[in-house]
């Protein structure tokens, strides 16, 4: 089947000039379309795809429900969507290998609605085919939700007719595609703001009149925009387009992962030089269109020749040849998927683990300097039962508590939180720990060591505790807190495994313990006395 406009088969053209005189509806929805105001993205549920990128998905993504691309002025942006499923995928195309590239992005799109909608179409027509009285009513309900939509925008009236000649390739390669590969749906141009119909004189200047557009995966809606955030990774996937890697997929919808590389680039560019050079050169030889081009390019070009310069082994960027990974974190933001990933898909055993953990290694640190080969294993498994049952689980909630009784991390609610913690859940701790201790190791008056040694310990915390969670709550997210305060609280727990043991809990105690004064000064100070 060819490419449909308006239900009719597209033949062959020879020029945009041709297609917009055909089909003057086309002329209009271009002005219509480039006429929009801008639409500000919520970078919270944004995914931006670079140069010679393109990424796929479908309104039941939880992760993404805007994909969008700018800083187009030869290159043309790509959006296929397929109406019944609502899969859809946008393409930055810049005519390195358009032929190849279109093939791709129906396959993403079309893999992506077998998936999610097989027997989705039976089901919906026999829902609604009883409601039909006629023949006529029937037909729609079968067939127009089974179809591909394509919006193309790009490009620009240039000197040299690159976007001219991209146009071409990009209308004849969905001509083919649509024409002999085998697949059930037909597609349809819907939006074509290119070449000709996307320009714009501007002191005596042509440029294109949108240089970016983003696709709502929820609704369909193609839209004019720009956009500040192009994570994740922005750099490394400028550099990989700089060194001539071809057309790729960033985006797995099914577990909601950008996915980068791995790619391939020599460790001996030499294109250090370009950093040297002025702005003008950087432009005349690095672009296509080096009037139309937008304020940052210069710097972009630079930022990833310092990238590349700084890593001339791709390798150490992809250990085992493994792609980075990054996922949608609570707040919005792309992270890169490592051990993070295992503490957001498990975070209360996680978290507990680890702080107990490291609250046990507390007490063998402190063992180990002050004990040696005599450890006390009973009371470093003492230490751990405390820090596993109690501690880390207590810190665990309580750092959800305060979250949703004080939410985010302005200075207010920082201070709120800190607050609370310090005349709450310092005091409660501490008392755990001595008398937990105690009461494992079978003592009589399982309150002695909370008597002697609770104030100065409170005391000291103090000093150390308040600065530890101010950095807690302004900086590390929820799901890793209660980690976080479990690498603190090994500082902590080495302190009160010596306080409890050696110490009375002040400070003063631990520091004469860590650094002890030497032999012949102390010999010195004896000699003085007995002299005097």
């Amino acid at each position: 089947m060819p490419l449909f406009i308006q239900n009719r088969g597209l033949d062959r053209i020879s020029s945009t000039a041709e297609l917009f005189d055909y089909y003057p509806h086309l002329q209009e929805n271009a002005r219509a379309f480039r006429s929009l105001p801008l639409v500000d993205v919520d970078p919270k549920c944004f995914l931006y795809v670079q140069q010679r990128e393109f990424a796929a998905t479908t309104p039941a993504d939880n992760c993404v429900s805007v994909i969008g691309s700018d800083d187009a002025t030869t290159c043309h942006l790509v959006v296929l969507r397929h109406t019944g499923s609502g899969a859809v995928c946008l393409a930055h195309c810049d005519g390195s290998s358009t032929w190849s590239e279109v093939p791709l992005l129906v396959k993403a799109v079309m893999s992506l609605s077998d998936v999610s909608e097989e027997g989705r179409y039976e089901t919906h027509k026999q829902t609604n085919i009883k409601k039909c009285t006629s023949y006529s009513d029937i037909l729609p309900l079968c067939f127009p939700l089974c179809r591909l939509e394509l919006h193309l925008a790009g490009g620009f009236n240039d000197e040299s007719k690159t976007s001219h000649k991209l146009s071409l390739n990009i209308l004849d390669s969905f001509y083919f595609t649509a024409a002999f590969q085998k697949q059930k749906e037909d597609i349809h141009l819907e939006t074509c703001c290119i070449t000709e119909m996307n320009d714009i004189v501007v002191d005596g200047t042509h440029r294109p009149v949108v240089y970016g557009i983003g696709v709502n995966v929820k609704t369909g809606d193609v839209f004019p925009s720009t956009f500040i955030h192009k994570g994740p990774a922005e750099e490394l996937r400028s550099a990989r387009t700089f060194t001539g890697g071809q057309m790729a997929d960033i985006y797995d919808s099914s577990r909601g992962l950008v996915k980068i590389g791995p790619c391939k680039w020599s460790p001996n560019l030499d294109i250090a030089f370009w950093l040297s050079q002025d702005d003008d050169t950087i432009l005349k030889y690095m672009s296509t269109s080096p009037l139309a081009e937008p304020p940052h390019f210069v710097q972009h070009m630079k930022t990833t020749i310092q990238f590349l310069l700084g890593h001339p082994s791709s390798d150490s960027l992809f250990p085992g040849g493994q792609p980075q990974l990054y996922h949608r974190t609570e707040g919005g933001d792309w992270e890169r998927v490592a051990f993070l990933r295992h503490v957001r898909r498990f975070p209360w055993v996680t978290n507990v683990t680890l702080y107990g953990c490291l609250f046990a290694g507390g007490d063998f640190v402190h063992q180990s300097f002050s004990r040696g080969e005599q450890m006390d294993w009973r009371h470093t498994r003492n230490v751990a039962v405390v820090a596993f049952s109690f501690h880390g689980n207590f810190n665990f909630f309580w750092m959800r508590f305060l979250e949703r009784r004080f939410p985010g991390n302005s200075v207010r609610m920082v201070i709120r939180k800190l607050l609370l913690d310090q005349t709450t859940a310092a005091p409660l701790a501490t008392s755990v720990f001595y008398t937990g201790v105690s009461i494992l190791e079978g003592k009589d008056d399982i309150f002695e060591d909370w008597r002697e040694k609770f104030l100065n310990t409170y005391k000291t915390g103090l000093m150390f505790w308040p600065f530890m969670q101010f950095l807690n709550f302004a900086l590390v997210p929820l799901y890793v807190r209660t980690a976080f305060t479990g690498c603190c609280a090994f500082v902590w727990a080495t302190f009160l495994c010596f306080s409890r043991q050696n110490g009375d809990g002040t400070i003063g105690a631990a520091l004469a313990w860590m650094f002890p004064p030497k032999e012949d000064e102390a010999e010195t100070v004896d000699s003085k006395e007995k002299s005097e």
